[in-house]
C-alpha cells in the first residue's frame, strides 16, 4: 500500500505540488493523468526516491518514508 498525505514541492517560488494526498491499496492498479506541468513526473521522481518533498508525508506498506527510505527502496528493488 502506498499513502501520500499533504505532499508538497517547490522549486524556488514555484510550488510545484501543493498538498497532494492519495491512497494505492496493493494489487491495485491505477493510472496517473493529468495536464504537462501538473507535477506527475515530480511525485514520481519522489516516490522513487530521485528528489526530496518539502512536506507531507508517505507511507508504503505502513513504514513512513522519511524515516525508512534505504530499506523500503532496497525491499521494492529486490520484489520487482
Amino acid at each position: 500500500m502506498i499513502e501520500v498525505n499533504n505532499l508538497t514541492k517547490s522549486y524556488g517560488n514555484n510550488i510545484i505540488l501543493k498538498q497532494i494526498s492519495f491512497k494505492i491499496d496493493r494489487g491495485s492498479i491505477y493510472g496517473f493523468l493529468g495536464k504537462n506541468g501538473a507535477g506527475k513526473t515530480t511525485t514520481m521522481n519522489i516516490l522513487t526516491g530521485l528528489i526530496r518533498y518539502d512536506s507531507g508525508d508517505i507511507y508504503i506498506d505502513g513504514l513512513k518514508f522519511s524515516e525508512n527510505k534505504r530499506r523500503l527502496l532496497k525491499k521494492n528493488r529486490l520484489s520487482a
